[in-house]
């Protein structure tokens, strides 16, 4: 979910979610707006009419009891998601041995290697509510890198940091308007806590400054509290915050 859809001036966004809904049988959409007071009734109207069974909601204002008009869905609160944004070169590790920042389209078994093992106990608006019980997060993390990675898009990233010849970090981002909004980061279990991190996102600014983007932006689970220590030890700063509901049609 783009960070751009979340700022003031932005509209309702409202889309069918294929993967999701063939994961769990069923008509899954998406919705996210800054603004959910503004609009609740077209969300609800749009719910209806597209005979919704589950809809993910999105948006920098909670969904309240007062809100009668989902009176008879179930309404599971599924935590929130932290913005963060960096705006000058993070502090990263010295470390010994040759690091080499390159695309994953040529090491897609690596990636993947390095993508499960990075995000296996990762907690993410599924854990909620037990319609995903049986989804696996990992799995479906790498579908969704491998759709958006095949699309002829160049504004998206997907890179995997190598240390010594062994892959060990991966990261992917995508280009918005004014700055790169990193969709995942994460480091192999068998090599956290040696540095590994703060070079991926180090090598990442790099690349941002020679295409003279200046913000870069990253989010994460609320209760995702140590990525969110190392990021602030980077030098990224929190910004907003994002509830997430899921809108289940009784």
């Amino acid at each position: 979910m783009s960070y751009e859809q979340f700022l003031p001036k932005s509209h309702l966004s409202f889309n069918l979610s294929p993967s999701e809904s063939n994961a769990v049988n069923k008509k899954v959409w998406r919705a996210s707006t800054p603004n959910l007071i503004r609009d609740l009734d077209e969300i609800f109207f749009l719910s209806n009419s597209s005979n919704v069974d589950l809809l993910i909601l999105r948006s920098t204002e909670p969904f309240m009891p007062s809100m009668k008009q989902f009176k008879n869905w179930e309404v599971i609160d599924c935590g929130d998601l932290n913005y963060w944004i960096l705006g000058r070169e993070p502090i990263k590790k010295s470390l010994d041995g040759i690091l080499d920042f390159t695309d994953s389209k040529n090491n897609f078994g690596e990636f993947t290697s390095v993508l499960e093992s990075s995000f296996k106990d990762y907690r993410n608006h599924y854990s909620f509510n037990p319609i995903f019980s049986h989804v696996d997060v990992p799995k479906a993390y790498i579908e969704w890198t491998i759709n958006q990675s095949t699309k002829s898009n160049k504004e998206y990233i997907s890179k995997i940091l190598f240390w010594n010849g062994i892959a060990v970090a991966i990261l992917t981002a995508e280009e918005l308007t004014d700055f790169y909004e990193i969709q995942l980061a994460g480091v192999h279990n068998q090599h956290q806590r040696k540095g590994f991190y703060s070079n991926l996102i180090y090598e990442f600014w790099r690349l941002v400054a020679s295409n003279s983007r200046k913000k870069v932006i990253i989010s994460t689970q609320s209760e995702n509290y140590r990525v969110q220590e190392a990021w602030e030890k980077l030098g990224f700063k929190k910004n907003i915050s994002v509830h997430t509901y899921h809108l289940v049609k009784k």
